[in-house]
């Protein structure tokens, strides 16, 4: 080989690796002292009759890991199914009435609540509503996290108030958006449409749903001042595949070294630099696999560390 081809070579390696080494660790930081609200949206429950569960049981492997990392950030777990508990109830926002109502519910309080029979677009409606009458309306932004289902409420979120639509707040202030296993393609096929046993949202997130496909018109969706999107899947034993949890024009991870499944990908709150992951940047396409990365949840802290990767 001649030495001027060897030189470029050497050279064209050296970036490869600096990149591969440093994808998780080279960020421009963000100030902890900023002290932005990190709002938490939970996926689907499979659960019928009443659906729900304790929220901040499960955001258990998140939550401890911000005050762990001396973040002074407020951290913002939401509700809005019938029998969630220990969450910011969001039900009461928006009209329940408007936007794709269904699958209203009234608690023994009398508070509307909502069931695995609402749209996942008017549980976004919600949620868009929730953010500007806490947030964004009194000029503060908000990072967003949803895992699953809540993912798609999010991307939902931001796409009708970036299309104008006028059912939506005229704005949001979003300054990261991190998405977990988010189907954006479908759940496996063993768990689509026919395992739903009737429920609207489970349909909805079913691969080839006319949701989904209206989800991929807006590969991007964007708030007041850009949001810097993060997508995160778990890899082969997640029943959401790598390719549908990264399907946006976003920094994209999975992880091969461990085998998250669903739900485990929340809680693995190693501090270790050992893991395998497969990654892109939104400018450039191209998978590249590395070793001796970070475990999920210290992940999705360096995520939000900054808007710029």
């Amino acid at each position: 080989m001649k030495r001027t081809n060897l030189v470029v070579l050497t050279a064209v390696i050296a970036v490869v690796l600096a990149a591969t080494a440093t994808f998780l660790s080279s960020r421009g930081h963000r100030s902890k002292a900023s002290a932005i609200p990190i709002v938490l949206v939970h996926g689907y429950s499979p659960i019928a009759g009443c659906p729900g569960g304790d929220i901040a049981k499960y955001w258990s492997g998140l939550i401890p890991s911000f005050a762990a990392a001396g973040w002074k950030n407020p951290v913002v777990p939401v509700s809005y199914y019938e029998c969630d508990t220990n969450g910011v109830d969001i039900d009461s926002r928006g009209d329940p009435k408007a936007y794709f109502p269904s699958g209203e519910v009234t608690r023994t309080d009398g508070a509307v609540a909502y069931s695995r029979a609402t749209d996942i677009r008017h549980l976004a409606y919600v949620l868009a509503w929730y953010v500007y009458d806490t947030y964004s309306s009194h000029g503060r932004p908000v990072d967003l996290v949803g895992h699953s289902m809540g993912g798609l409420m999010i991307r939902w979120a931001l796409q009708q108030v970036a299309a104008r639509n006028a059912a939506f707040p005229a704005y949001l202030l979003v300054e990261n958006a991190v998405t977990i296993s988010t189907p954006y393609q479908g759940v496996v096929a063993a768990l689509g449409g026919r395992a739903c046993g009737g429920a609207l949202q489970c349909e909805q997130f079913s691969a080839g749903s006319p949701f989904l496909e209206q989800l991929d018109e807006d590969p991007n969706p964007q708030a007041r001042h850009g949001t810097d999107w993060t997508v995160m899947g778990g890899g082969p034993c997640d029943i959401v595949s790598a390719a549908s949890a990264t399907d946006m024009v976003a920094h994209k991870i999975t992880w091969t070294r461990p085998c998250y499944d669903h739900s485990g990908i929340l809680f693995d709150e190693s501090q270790h630099q050992d893991t395998t992951v497969t990654f892109s940047r939104p400018t450039d396409n191209t998978l590249i696999s590395a070793d001796s990365q970070l475990h999920s949840v210290a992940a999705v802290l360096r995520a939000l560390e900054s808007s710029k990767w």
